[in-house]
């Protein structure tokens, strides 16, 4: 598995094609805190989208039965292998770790150019 960091003056064209790219993937939502530690949101739910408005400053992860925001984030980072996207790490201003997991991978040629 590899992983890359992203430039925040990709993120929102980036996760934009990733919500183009979806179609009937299904997602795990993690948060892992320093305080608390890893929990889970939601697992095994219809992705919709994700999105980040620079404007707000905040990243938002939609399914068909929540929405998940991230404020303020200060990393976004990809984990893939080949061109299947396997997670997407966002790290908010408090330092905590939202995970997107996706079940299975999802096909994302654009990670060939990462």
């Amino acid at each position: 598995m590899q992983s890359a960091t992203l430039a925040k003056t990709n993120w929102q064209d980036l996760l934009d094609k990733v919500s183009q790219r979806s179609t009937s993937q299904k997602i795990a939502i993690q948060i892992n805190t320093p305080s608390i530690g890893a929990q889970t949101e939601a697992e095994q739910v219809q992705f919709r989208g994700i999105t980040y408005d620079p404007k707000d400053d905040a990243v938002s992860i939609e399914t068909d039965s929540l929405e998940h925001f991230v404020r303020h984030p200060s990393k976004v980072e990809f984990a893939y292998e080949g061109t299947g996207l396997i997670c997407i790490e966002i790290v908010d201003g408090d330092g905590a770790a939202h995970l997107v997991n996706f079940t299975p991978p999802l096909s994302f040629p654009e990670l060939e150019r990462l």
